[in-house]
């Protein structure tokens, strides 16, 4: 617990080493390895190297930890984008003992857009989003799909809605932010010309906007 608490106040480095400090005494713990490897999804390329290896001492362990089957998955990807198998391979496993857990599903996704099957990534999301709709990474991977589908009327609607969906569930999630601003920018053609026009009130308009959005579609 002195390791979470650590974690969950953004002291990563001493969360690293209390962890680490850990290990020495009690190498059998899986649940140690993991949080080891979590802790390095996001750093250097060595680390995560590293981590992909605590993720495979964890399965050793614990072969059935659904946990540890997606995080290697996801490494393996983060260490080497061209190879699929191994991580089709964990994140299968994973869905067979966990067939409803939603991130199977979207790492399904992931795979698929990598090896260019966007009709495949999109039918994974919704059926991460089906077996939990609470679950706000599914909607937000939906949104990055359907960018590579194209613009249409259609598609800015589904992802207006996808991200005041994330934000209902989510109110803080800076990335559904971020995506619902630009895409108000970039389709609401009679604000943009009025900014143009006037580029003092752009600043203002820009809250007055989101506010008006969220009301009517949260």
């Amino acid at each position: 617990w002195r390791i979470r608490l650590m974690v969950a106040l953004g002291r990563f480095d001493d969360a690293d080493k209390a962890a680490a400090a850990a290990l020495e005494q009690f190498p059998g713990e899986a649940p140690l390895w993991l949080m080891r490897a979590h802790l390095a999804v996001d750093g250097a390329a060595a680390k995560q190297a590293q981590a992909l290896l605590w993720t495979t001492h964890a399965l050793a362990l614990e072969p059935r930890s659904v946990e540890a089957l997606l995080l290697r998955a996801k490494l393996q990807l983060v260490v080497d984008p061209l190879e699929f198998a191994a991580a089709e391979d964990d994140v299968e496993k994973a869905r067979k003992l966990a067939p409803n857990h939603p991130e199977v599903y979207v790492m399904q996704s992931r795979l698929a857009v990598l090896q260019g099957d966007i009709d495949g990534g999109l039918a994974a999301c919704n059926q991460a989003v089906r077996v939990s709709p609470a679950y706000t990474p599914a909607y937000m991977q939906r949104y990055y799909i359907r960018l590579l589908m194209g613009d249409s009327p259609g598609t800015f609607a589904a992802n207006l809605q996808d991200c005041n969906t994330v934000l209902v569930l989510k109110p803080d999630d800076w990335r559904a932010r971020i995506a619902r601003a630009e895409m108000l920018v970039k389709f609401d053609q009679e604000r943009l010309l009025e900014w143009v026009r006037n580029p003092k009130r752009m600043a203002a308009s820009v809250g007055a906007i989101l506010v008006e959005h969220g009301e009517k579609l949260t």
